[in-house]
């Protein structure tokens, strides 16, 4: 099988200072300035800038600031049990992964 990555998604403190810098490299984005998140194509993959806050809630963790925490790396069952956790808050409020019925981890 081969491997390839196609989409990486980077959680940013500053979406306009963020997008400003890869603009600046020359990168080219067709998102309007008050998106919530902005895609730059590349040649083989997508890189997206989404606001920090954002992108912890979605993924049900804990924004540690700085350039990362403990929470870096989960197995399938602590994963799925945050899953559950925040799903009890109600309809729309589950995570992505949850909604494509997929945990990272499991066999």
């Amino acid at each position: 099988m081969e491997q390839r990555l196609s989409l990486v998604t980077l959680g940013v403190s500053d979406l306009a200072r963020a997008r400003a810098f890869y603009e600046a490299l020359g990168w080219t984005t067709g998102a309007e300035p008050g998106d919530d998140v902005v895609f730059f194509q590349t040649s083989c993959m997508i890189v997206a800038l989404w606001d920090r806050a954002k992108l912890a809630e979605d993924s049900c963790v804990t924004d540690g600031g700085g350039w990362g925490d403990d929470q870096r790396v989960q197995r399938g069952p602590e994963l799925r049990q945050r899953h559950e956790l925040r799903d009890r808050r109600g309809p729309g409020r589950q995570c992505v992964v949850h909604r494509q019925g997929k945990h990272p981890g499991d066999r």
